[in-house]
């Protein structure tokens, strides 16, 4: 009873994050275009980048929640082939540079010369690798610096990044990989 009690609370949880999450970039879009209906802010192709962009966010944000509902009913499928991961890294942090140059932040990659070469969905990873990048760059201060670190030890692939953000608070660390838990509640 406490199990389903508290995965139901995760369910609710979770569906007042994505709606959250859907939340925002249809306020923006919608603002801006009363806001051009209204005559007050001219219609130029500024403005239809802005709104892309937000249709891009959705876009995502319906891909993932499509992503997390397959995951849930085990139907996900990875396609698994053989990767370069230091290219991968490499190839999404490059993705990054605009944001980061816009922060000031500075991106230092710690890579092997050789290639590491795993078996894996290039996609997911690529995703992964994403979300950990956006996530420092989200805490990380502007003129701030994140390290992308990937190595070999003990026959096990490692990427670590750092950042000089405020970090994790201790008391959240227990909890980081609870599925939808956020240290700080207002934090989107």
């Amino acid at each position: 009873a406490d199990a389903l009690e508290k995965l139901e609370a995760e369910r609710r949880a979770m569906i007042a994050d994505i709606a959250h999450e859907l939340r925002t970039p249809l306020t923006v879009m919608q603002g801006r275009l009363e806001a051009i209906q209204d005559g007050v802010m001219p219609l130029e192709m500024g403005e239809i980048d802005r709104l892309h962009h937000q249709t891009g966010l959705l876009s995502r944000l319906v891909e993932d929640l499509r992503t997390l509902s397959l995951a849930d009913a085990g139907r996900l499928t990875l396609k698994l082939q053989k990767c370069d991961l230091g290219l991968l890294v490499r190839n999404v942090t490059a993705a990054f540079q605009t944001s980061l140059e816009a922060q000031r932040i500075e991106a230092v990659l710690r890579l092997p010369t050789q290639p590491i070469h795993m078996r894996v969905d290039a996609d997911r990873m690529a995703q992964i690798v994403s979300n950990l990048l956006a996530n420092a760059l989200a805490h990380t201060p502007a003129g701030g610096t994140i390290a992308l670190e990937l190595f070999v030890a003990d026959q096990n692939v490692i990427l670590r990044v750092s950042d000089n953000g405020p970090g994790i608070p201790q008391e959240a660390l227990a909890r980081v990989f609870d599925r939808f838990y956020r240290a700080e509640a207002s934090r989107s």
